[in-house]
């Protein structure tokens, strides 16, 4: 090695745990100034790099320690998860976490959430882009632009959720349930351990007759192994076999590998991926995935005669990119992605929770399907879409799993590069924060909040959300203002609440009008332990991309007609 070289790594060495130290204790000088309490955490929260090394530190320190963590117990991807509300009963409902990037703010305040929701459509608070850039891997979407961009966008894709949409989802979503539980019922006494691929499954093809109106029959799933290792088998036989992945095992890969695919780039991997068998598999689904879009691009946009009849989101999207022009064919790709992380993504680790902790709650079973066949005939055909709006009690249940078990980790928001803004807090203070200074609204923490939810905020309880109005008619509670935002709030709310409102519904309703779910009795045990052990298969989870149970295949349940 050459001495310049050599002097050269010297240097390096020497001076950038120097800098690293600089930029903690200049960043450290900037919290304090805000007025909130800080906490130290070793990586850039949104950095590629710290979102896959954090959780593996914090394990390691964990196994160390004998279960504890001291020096890595926040800023790691999931930790808010894991923590609740403790974090914010101990830091206060407002704290900053510095690092060697960014500070921090964690917010678990309904009256600053409500305030940065309130206020971001005038500029005061913006959408930070390390937050979304993930998300923009296939073009730009609605979830990654800004001002006059994300105004087209949101033109672009008004028309895309209407009532029409949401009568397919209603029936296809019905359609799908029922043969769940055909399957089910077919598994007799040994159950299935599979709810997470089944719920998988269907968002999976529910999302493909909702977004290109393309049928899929369900395929019951084998019996499935570990949730967060396991890769899906068929996408691996498929991609050794040196085949072209179809649209929804590439979607599946992409999905579970988003952060490894942010770090080193669709292209780089579509052109290098073959220096490792695990990057080479990646490049083949990115590159599969962008093939299928535009397919689909060309025959929506070709078939202009049907467009008009179609009530599937990509024609809507064309119709915005060809007639109205608001798109390019690239924003229409990145929006299907869009839909495609959200439509999936969260409704399937969003049902699989629900599916879990219903198993674990018989009494809520009952509750609900006191509604279901109130409102519900005998007879599944004649189910219409109509029904939907009286079916409160069975829209609680997604509400209160979205209010715990969100899979959605939080919400990015932030102050503009080039000025401060005012946050007002609910203790009366109002603190200013720096120019370029993220925010993240704590989902765990402010849904898990005993001011803002009782003392027993972390009990998983539907009812809470029901209550009887002057004509003794049920009517779901809206929450304080800023404590609920499951589904974000303000101008960039998330426009397909209402679908996945419909899905998670539909699927309630086919699976639990006339059949109840329990988990399978292990030797020795009583349902009552049994109840317990599956409810902590639920509450054993980890952020990987979303948040999702560490081992779904550990509740073994088992269908039977009331």
């Amino acid at each position: 090695m050459s001495a310049p070289i050599l002097l050269a790594l010297i240097v390096g060495l020497v001076t950038l745990p120097i800098y690293y130290i600089w930029c903690i204790v200049s960043n450290y000088s900037i919290a304090k100034r805000i007025g909130l309490r800080t906490v130290i955490v070793p990586g850039n929260l949104t950095s590629p790099v710290w979102l896959l090394l954090g959780p593996r530190l914090a394990a390691l320190e964990r196994w160390l320690t004998g279960g504890q963590n001291r020096l890595l117990r926040y800023g790691w991807l999931g930790f808010d998860f894991k923590e609740k509300a403790r974090v914010h009963l101990e830091m206060g409902d407002a704290f900053v976490i510095v690092t060697p990037g960014k500070n921090y703010v964690y917010l678990a305040d309904s009256v600053a959430i409500s305030h940065v929701f309130q206020t971001e459509r005038r500029g005061d608070f913006v959408q930070p882009h390390e937050a979304v850039d993930m998300l923009s891997i296939f073009g730009p979407s609605i979830s990654t632009a800004e001002g006059i961009d994300w105004q087209r966008h949101r033109r672009a894709t008004a028309g895309s959720f209407n009532e029409l949409t949401n009568n397919m989802v209603w029936t296809e979503s019905l359609r799908q349930s029922h043969q769940i539980l055909e399957n089910c019922l077919a598994c007799g006494d040994s159950g299935t351990n599979a709810i997470a691929d089944i719920a998988r499954q269907f968002a999976l093809n529910v999302l493909m007759r909702a977004s290109f109106g393309k049928a899929y029959d369900f395929q019951f799933p084998s019996e499935s192994q570990d949730a967060i290792e396991a890769a899906p088998s068929a996408i691996f036989s498929s991609s050794e076999r040196g085949e072209n992945m179809d649209y929804r095992e590439s979607l599946q890969l992409i999905l579970k590998n988003c952060i490894l695919i942010v770090a080193l780039g669709p292209r780089f991997l579509e052109k290098w991926g073959d220096i490792n068998s695990k990057l080479l598999l990646l490049g083949r689904a990115t590159r599969s995935f962008r093939h299928h879009l535009d397919a689909m691009y060309e025959e929506s946009r070709l078939d202009g005669k049907q467009q008009e009849l179609q009530a599937n989101l990509m024609a809507y999207l064309v119709r915005s990119s060809t007639d109205d022009k608001l798109l390019t064919q690239e924003e229409v790709r990145g929006n299907m992605f869009i839909y495609a992380f959200a439509g999936h993504d969260t409704m399937a680790h969003g049902l699989a929770f629900t599916l879990v902790l219903m198993a674990a709650h018989p009494e809520v079973q009952d509750w609900i399907r006191e509604e279901l066949q109130a409102v519900l005939s005998t007879e599944p055909s004649e189910w219409s879409y109509e029904s939907f709006g009286r079916l409160k009690r069975t829209l609680s249940v997604q509400y209160e799993t979205m209010r715990l078990f969100n899979p959605i980790a939080g919400l990015m928001k932030g102050t503009p590069k080039t000025r401060p803004a005012q946050l007002p807090l609910s203790d009366g203070r109002t603190v200013t924060l720096p120019a370029d200074t993220p925010l993240c609204l704590n989902i765990n923490g402010l849904h898990a909040h005993p001011k803002y939810w009782g003392s027993d905020a972390e009990q998983w309880r539907p009812s809470r959300w029901i209550t009887t109005d002057e004509k003794g008619e049920e009517q779901l509670i809206v929450p304080e203002k800023g404590s609920f935002i499951a589904w974000s709030d303000g101008m960039r709310g998330c426009p397909g609440k209402k679908f996945a409102h419909v899905e998670h519904v539909a699927a309630m309703a086919a699976l639990f009008r006339d059949h109840r779910v329990s988990p399978v009795l292990e030797e020795g045990e009583t349902a009552e332990i049994a109840n317990a052990r599956i409810e902590n298969v639920a509450r054993d989870a980890a952020a990987v991309l979303n948040v999702q149970m560490k081992h779904p295949e550990r509740a073994r349940v088992v269908w039977n007609r009331v």
